[in-house]
C-alpha cells in the first residue's frame, strides 16, 4: 500500500511539473548582447544589426550588403566591399575597401552576426579593394574558410605577392579563379567571366591592373547578379563580344565605382539591370548614371544613398538604402545618349 501511494504521488508530481512547463513555456534562448561599437565608428556603422546568415536561411534568400563609410572615416575614394549571404547561410566578402573602411567593416560584420567568413574574394590587388582585408583588421578578426583571387599582381608593390603570403601564413586555403571557372554555393551558381586563363600569374602596372579585375556572374534560381571590379570600357566591350546576353542580369555592381573610365553605352544596354550599385567613389557623372536609368535601372550611389541592401528570393529582387537621397540632380538630368 505504501509503495502504491508513493507511485501515485510521483505521478501527480510529474503531471504537475509538465503542466507548469506547458503554462510557463520552455526557457527562452537569451538574446545576444549588443555589439558595443567604438565612438568613432558608432555613427557610421551599417543599420543592420541581425544574424544575417540565419535570416537568409530562414527566408531562403540571397542577400547583398554593399558597404559604405558614408564619406566619413576618410576623404576621397574608399573602395568596394560587399557582403554576400547565400540561402544556405554561407557568407562571401567580395573586396574589402581601403584600410579605414576595413576598420569600420569589422564592426559592421560583428553587428551582422559574422564570426566566420566562409569565402573572401578579392577582384584585384588595388589598395581600395584589398587593404581592408590586409590592414583594416578583417584578416585578423575573422576566421576565413577560403580565399579567392585572380593571381594578377601589381608591380608597384615592393612585394607583389604580399597578400598570397599573408593568406598562406594564416593557413587559409587559396584558389586562383579565371574565366570559365564555375563554383556552387548551395543553390547559387557562380561563373567567372574574366580575366582570361592566360593572364594568371602575370605582373602588371598600376594603370593596367583594373582591366584584369575578376568579373563574376551569380545565379540564384531566376535571379542574377554581375560583379565587375574596376574594368574599363575596353574590357566591357570584350565581355559583350564574348558573352552577349549572359551579361543581362538583375543586379549590377557598377564598374570602377561609377567612374568615367567605364559604363559604356554598349555595356549598359547589354546588362540592363533592375538595380545597379556604385560604391566607394565621390560622385558619378550624370551622363553615366542616366545611361543605366535609360534602360529602366534603379541606380544607387553610396556617397548619397549610404549602405545598399539587395535581397533576392530567387524570383525577384527588392532593395533598401540606409538613408534618403537629398538631391534630385541625377534624376533631373536629361539623357541625350
Amino acid at each position: 500500500m505504501r509503495k502504491l501511494t508513493l507511485r501515485i504521488l510521483s505521478l501527480c508530481m510529474a503531471i504537475l511539473m509538465a503542466a507548469c512547463l506547458t503554462a510557463c513555456g520552455a526557457p527562452e534562448t537569451p538574446e545576444p548582447e549588443p555589439i558595443e561599437v567604438p565612438k568613432e565608428y558608432a555613427r557610421h556603422v551599417s543599420p543592420w544589426e541581425l544574424d544575417v546568415a540565419q535570416d537568409a536561411i530562414d527566408n531562403q534568400t540571397m542577400e547583398f550588403y554593399f558597404m559604405s563609410d558614408l564619406g566619413s572615416t576618410q576623404p576621397g575614394k574608399w573602395g568596394d566591399a560587399c557582403l554576400v549571404v547565400f540561402p544556405n547561410g554561407e557568407t562571401m566578402l567580395i573586396d574589402s575597401g581601403k584600410t579605414d573602411l576595413g576598420k569600420l567593416m569589422v564592426w559592421n560584420l560583428k553587428r551582422m552576426g559574422i564570426e566566420k567568413l566562409d569565402y573572401v574574394l578579392i577582384t584585384h590587388h588595388h589598395d581600395d579593394h584589398c587593404y581592408g582585408l590586409m590592414y583594416g583588421g578583417i584578416l585578423n578578426e575573422f576566421e576565413i574558410g577560403q580565399f579567392y583571387h585572380n593571381e594578377v599582381y601589381l608591380s608597384g608593390y615592393s612585394d607583389p605577392q604580399f597578400m598570397d603570403k599573408a593568406i598562406a601564413a594564416k593557413g587559409i586555403p587559396s584558389q586562383t579563379l579565371k574565366a570559365g571557372d564555375k563554383l556552387s554555393f548551395g543553390e547559387v551558381q557562380m561563373e567567372v567571366l574574366w580575366p582570361k586563363p592566360e593572364d594568371v600569374g602575370i605582373t602588371v602596372s598600376n594603370n593596367e591592373l583594373n582591366d584584369y579585375s575578376m568579373v563574376m556572374r551569380f545565379d540564384y534560381k531566376d535571379t542574377s547578379a554581375l560583379f565587375t571590379g574596376d574594368i574599363f570600357v575596353k574590357v566591357e566591350e570584350e565581355l559583350v563580344d564574348m558573352y552577349g546576353d549572359k551579361l543581362d542580369v538583375d543586379l549590377l555592381k557598377i564598374p570602377h565605382h561609377g567612374a568615367m573610365s567605364s559604363s559604356s553605352e554598349l555595356f549598359a544596354n547589354t546588362v540592363t539591370p533592375k538595380v545597379a550599385v556604385a560604391t566607394g567613389y565621390q560622385a558619378m557623372a550624370a551622363q553615366l548614371y542616366a545611361r543605366y536609368t535609360a534602360t529602366g535601372s534603379k541606380v544607387y550611389l553610396d556617397f548619397c544613398d549610404g549602405y545598399v541592401h539587395v535581397t533576392s528570393d530567387g524570383t525577384d529582387m527588392t532593395w533598401e538604402t540606409s538613408r534618403e537621397r537629398s538631391t534630385t540632380a541625377y534624376d533631373d538630368y536629361e539623357y541625350k545618349g
